[in-house]
């Protein structure tokens, strides 16, 4: 029996199950399994499957589904399942967070912003809590550094976020690294810079 007989063995008794309790259990035991073996594109779609069976999915079924899709590199459908969680529930940073991410791991550049109005929304709602919510601000205000520092070449704005950044963690060394590269000023010229041939 190998794993794709499994899968379809599994999805016969999902089928035939009118309970959803065991629907749920069979699929998460098949979820768990790829996940810890690291095919997350494989746990992610079962996953996916308790959301859909589900009644009512909680955020950690859905948010879960959406992490297996970014960790599997599936970044449109990790979006999908994270926008269906900030549906769901609109006051939660971290689906806000993954959505930005999984944006911006398909515009890596940033120059389309994709990832833009996910991480406003994320430093909207992680304000509330600013310890529980820390590494989800620091990921938005990161991005934002290099989006208006690379990007919009708006200086004044990255290092209003770099500031934010630094506030909020004084030691994260990334942080400290962009803000001395923004705030470092040009050098004076030399003697040698200024004469004519």
């Amino acid at each position: 029996l190998n794993e794709t007989q499994a899968g379809l063995l599994i999805d016969k008794a999902v089928a035939m199950d009118s309970v959803e309790a065991n629907k749920i259990l069979y699929l998460k035991s098949v979820a768990q399994f790829f996940e810890n073996r690291k095919e997350f594109k494989n746990a992610a779609d079962y996953y996916n499957k308790i959301v859909s069976i589900k009644k009512n999915p909680t955020k950690f079924d859905i948010n879960t589904t959406g992490f297996n899709y970014y960790k599997a590199g599936a970044y449109q459908q990790s979006i999908d399942a994270f926008t269906l969680s900030t549906n769901k529930f609109p006051d939660d940073p971290y689906a806000f967070n993954m959505v930005g991410k999984s944006s911006w791991a398909i515009d890596t550049t940033m120059t389309l912003g994709l990832a833009n109005p996910a991480f406003e929304k994320t430093i909207q709602l992680g304000l509330a809590d600013t310890v529980k919510y820390k590494p989800q601000l620091m990921t938005a205000y990161k991005y934002f550094v290099a989006y208006y520092a690379n990007i919009a070449k708006d200086k004044n704005k990255a290092v209003e976020y770099v500031e934010k950044a630094v506030a909020l963690d004084p030691n994260d060394g990334e942080a400290n690294e962009y803000k001395n590269a923004l705030l470092k000023k040009a050098a004076p010229k030399t003697g040698a810079d200024t004469k004519k041939p």
